[in-house]
């Protein structure tokens, strides 16, 4: 027995944020920050650098894991757990990007129409653990 679509949901998910965070990590953190209108004073601090550095790297890590997992783990009760866990953290992934953008539902920490990107990210990536969880097994 199987989730259909589990390793699929995985390799997806974990592309898209290997992808994303590569990129700004290869782009540079502050580069890609200044896009959200990140004052100057901030985007000058070692510290946020260093910040926004591992916020992505572990981002990438969190991609991999993802990946490997999808590719590798077996067997309903796994997946099931698995995806249980993940919905936890993409709804709390999901909450601090909802809550940082600038939107009527955030307090606009990040500015832009592009503080929106993380949001509909992490709606997708939560509609897709979601569904994990309450899809029927499969025979294998």
């Amino acid at each position: 027995m199987k989730l259909p679509g589990f390793r699929a949901t995985c390799l997806g998910v974990a592309t898209t944020f290997v992808l994303l965070a590569g990129s700004i990590l290869v782009r540079g953190p502050m580069v890609a920050m200044a896009d959200y209108a990140v004052p100057s004073s901030t985007l000058a601090s070692p510290h946020y650098a260093d910040a926004m550095t591992w916020v992505f790297l572990h981002m990438t890590f969190i991609g991999v894991l993802v990946g490997f997992v999808g590719w590798f783990v077996d067997g309903v009760r796994a997946q099931r757990t698995f995806a249980r866990l993940m919905l936890l953290a993409q709804l709390g992934y999901t909450f601090l990007d909802v809550r940082a953008a600038d939107w009527a539902l955030g307090v606009g920490l990040y500015k832009g129409p592009q503080s929106l990107g993380p949001v509909v990210v992490g709606v997708v990536a939560l509609t897709l653990w979601l569904r994990l969880n309450v899809v029927r097994a499969t025979a294998t």
